[in-house]
């Protein structure tokens, strides 16, 4: 009853609505569809009274929801059952999203059926047979059925034994269109048009079926007001006519020979005139006719008229000549709409890239945290808290709306996909209604991962053959190295400015702040997906509520660690700290991460008494250690790789502890499918290099171990260095076993705090420092070093435990 649209009269149908409508109304299609009070209201507003919830807004709202849902989960709580049963209903929202379409594409292809917008009904109850003989007719050609199936209308037209197969169907490849509204696929037709407004100039799938063809309750004698095609039937009106064999076969049209004479009339095309439209076949013969045929005269007109005057509604008829003719040409175009529609949907894009600064997330490691029971990292030492979960809580990526132009189809208007100004705050506050621009992080987990990283596989300096031998860890019950589902966490939305997201302005960078849903610092298969959602488009055309996506692959966590190695020094060999060269202390520490220049990250400022970085000689064979954990972005093309830089300051003494930088790609955890089974998920070494080729893998790089430590990957042992030389790895010798580590759990987070990254800071001058030109010279090395990082030329090879360069 909500199917039909009369696009001339702006009117839903009226016939039978009375008893079967809702509270005796039936609703125009086009609102039902988009779910719009008025579809051609600017701009048009969602019905929230709305009876059909399979519409346009309903796809939108679902969308929405498959991308950022969470409404499980309890505000103080992250229980593995809450977040899975999330999980499930975003796969549920994805699948209402589809049907949601589904629906609206129903009615944009009732569209092409001439009844729904001619306001012709085909009910079996209170319709004629001829009424009702499209549809059947036409699905019976789409099935490769004879000419028995369908209603007796059809079979009419066939008698004396003649039961031929009804023609095939016609796709075509009529090309997809594309508008600049949703509502413009169904009618160009404008609010302050009237019945006597020209629809000649209308492009939309209902403006063309509409004005082309005829139907059994729209005939010219019926009463019909439809402007086109022409109520007079003749050459001045652009008919031409074609007289065949009759399909019908009664014995009393065999007596007198009786000619079917089907009147012509071209279907205007606005959209694709170069499209040629197949034509139907007369029976028997190559196609008669040189144009649609869209009305033929009564079968029975001929007769009739040897005896007297044609009857009321015997003059002209909708036989199957003309079934044929608008299923040929409708539904090629009902096919490309559709199409049309679903690319239309879906077009929001943006490129979300690396940050200028190359690094997307930083997280001390080493601050408190536990584990609970159900694999999620808590903040402090109790897991039984409601488990605030320890992770990343800034995230910066770069983005940038690539949606490209629309030129519409037809008109030849262009309509930049220009997005709305976003605001700042949090999509699970009801007060808040956007536009919004969010970070959604999406990952499974490691339920082993452990604070100090005995649940994570790792590998030893093993020369000549570094990378031989994975050591796997020993998983409690329950416990996998994958969960089995995928879970999110949701940024809180980012200020950009209209300027911002102009359609291909300059990419710019985003700031996500995720401290009320952070990024679990055990996260796997890590994607970060950029979504906004608000108006789309210009002047020219705009949808109120439309969604861009953008996602970016970056690297998974990746532990970096620095120790203080001060027991030992480098003076082109290891050397056993002696009384000549006094135990040292890092009192502060910095580090700095990212492209070139490098940035600071990560800054503790300690004091005598009070260092970053312990001696281990001192504190008992246990060095002061700062781990970090960073997600970064994938290399911008093979060979590149990001820079990780300690800079420590020791106590004063007579030797330099000297700034080192170590390469990574960052660490890659991720399985080549969302699903595997068990049996896949064995690590495998190598992923930054080279990833395996089977057709389900698991790819978890190892961590490294030195000196009987777990420490992470990419590592920098500080130590003096009096030569300023290149060391080779610190268990070549191999160096003592430590006893432990002291992990700093406090210090300031500068990625997240400073909204603009800072160069890494130069050390203080050491007055000590034995050839002061010399470490300059060294500094200067390390900047044309991390330069030909980011260029991919330095040379270097990985993962970082087969070359050591200092």
């Amino acid at each position: 009853m909500n199917h039909f649209y009369d696009p001339i009269h702006d009117a839903a149908l009226t016939s039978g609505c009375a008893i079967f409508g809702y509270n005796g109304t039936c609703f125009k299609s086009v609102d039902w569809a988009l779910g719009y009070i008025d579809s051609f209201a600017s701009p048009p507003q969602v019905d929230l009274a709305r009876r059909n919830h399979f519409s346009y807004a309903d796809a939108r709202q679902n969308m929405w929801l498959a991308l950022i849902g969470a409404r499980g989960r309890a505000a103080a709580s992250s229980t593995a059952a809450e977040r899975a049963a999330d999980a499930q209903e975003r796969l549920f929202r994805w699948a209402t999203t589809f049907a949601s379409l589904g629906h609206v594409i129903h009615l944009l292809q009732d569209g092409a059926q001439p009844q729904h917008v001619r306001n012709d009904p085909h009910s079996p109850i209170t319709t004629s047979k001829e009424q009702q003989a499209y549809e059947g007719y036409t699905n019976g050609r789409v099935l490769r059925k004879n000419a028995s199936f369908g209603n007796a209308y059809v079979q009419g037209f066939f008698t004396g034994g003649q039961d031929p197969q009804l023609p095939d169907i016609v796709t075509g490849t009529y090309p997809v269109p594309i508008f600049a509204t949703p509502v413009r696929f169904f009618t160009t037709r404008l609010k302050t048009d009237t019945a006597s407004t020209s629809p000649d100039g209308r492009y939309g799938l209902m403006d063309y079926t509409n004005r082309g063809f005829f139907t059994g309750g729209t005939l010219p004698d019926s009463g019909n007001t439809f402007p086109e095609p022409p109520l007079t039937l003749d050459a001045a009106h652009g008919y031409t006519s074609s007289t065949v064999p009759c399909v019908i076969s009664s014995e009393i049209t065999k007596k007198v020979g009786v000619k079917c004479t089907h009147l012509m009339h071209s279907v205007e095309d606005n959209v694709s005139s170069i499209y040629t439209d197949e034509l139907p076949h007369a029976p028997g013969q190559s196609s008669a006719f040189t144009a649609p045929p869209v009305i033929s005269e009564g079968a029975f007109k001929f007769a009739f008229s040897l005896f007297g005057t044609v009857p009321p509604g015997q003059g002209y008829a909708v036989g199957l000549e003309e079934f044929d003719a608008m299923g040929n040409l409708a539904i090629p175009r009902a096919i490309a709409y559709s199409a049309g529609v679903v690319n239309y949907f879906f077009r929001g894009q943006f490129a979300v890239t690396a940050p200028p600064d190359k690094i997307v997330g930083v997280l001390n490691q080493g601050a408190q945290h536990t584990m609970n029971a159900q694999g999620y990292p808590c903040v402090g030492t109790a897991s039984n808290d409601g488990c605030p979960i320890f992770g990343f809580q800034s995230i910066r990526v770069s983005v940038q709306n690539v949606t490209p132009q629309i030129t519409e189809s037809g008109s030849g208007t262009v309509s930049a996909q220009n997005l709305s100004a976003t605001a700042f705050g949090s999509v699970t506050d009801p007060n808040f209604h956007g536009p919004y621009l969010v970070a959604v992080a999406k990952y499974h987990r490691n339920t082993c991962y452990k604070p100090d990283l005995s649940g994570e596989p790792y590998q030893i300096y093993n020369p000549p053959t570094p990378t031989t031998g994975i050591t796997q860890p020993t998983c409690g019950a329950g416990q996998t190295t994958r969960t089995a589902y995928q879970e999110i966490s949701v940024s809180k939305s980012f200020a950009a400015t209209a300027a911002q997201l102009v359609a291909n302005a300059p990419a710019f960078e985003a700031h996500f702040d995720f401290s009320a849903d952070p990024i679990p610092v055990n996260a796997t298969d890590l994607f970060i997906q950029v979504v906004y959602r608000g108006p789309m488009g210009d002047a020219n055309g705009q949808e109120p509520d439309a969604i861009a996506v953008g996602t970016l692959d970056v690297r998974e966590p990746t532990f970096a660690a620095f120790w203080n190695n001060t027991d030992y020094f480098w003076n082109s060999n290891w050397l056993h700290e002696n009384s000549l060269h006094h135990n040292e202390g890092i009192e502060t520490f910095w580090a700095c991460m990212g492209g070139f220049p490098v940035k600071m990250v990560f800054e503790y400022d300690g004091a005598v008494g009070s260092p970053a970085m312990v001696d281990p000689i001192v504190n008992s064979g246990k060095p002061g250690m700062v781990r970090l954990a960073a997600i970064f972005p994938p290399p911008d093309f093979a060979g590149q790789q990001k820079n990780v830089r300690a800079v420590p300051i020791h106590y004063p003494g007579d030797q330099l502890i000297v700034q080192e930088s170590v390469p990574t790609r960052g660490v890659f955890r991720q399985a080549n499918l969302e699903n595997v089974d068990v049996s896949t998920l064995i690590p495998y070494a190598g992923c930054a290099t080279t990833l395996p080729t089977d057709p389900k893998y698991w790819c978890f790089d190892p961590i490294e171990q030195r000196r009987s430590q777990l420490f992470g990957s990419p590592f920098s042992p500080l130590y003096i260095d009096l030569s300023f030389d290149t060391a080779s790895d610190v268990d070549s010798v191999p160096l003592l076993a430590f006893s432990g580590t002291m992990p700093l759990a406090t210090g300031t987070n500068r990625f997240d705090t400073d909204a603009t990254l800072a160069s890494c800071t130069t050390q203080p001058a050491a007055p000590t420092t034995p050839d002061d030109q010399a470490y300059q010279t060294y500094l200067h090395f390390l900047d044309v070093l991390e330069e030909a990082r980011d260029l991919g030329v330095s040379g270097e090879a990985e993962p970082q435990s087969q070359q050591r360069q200092q």
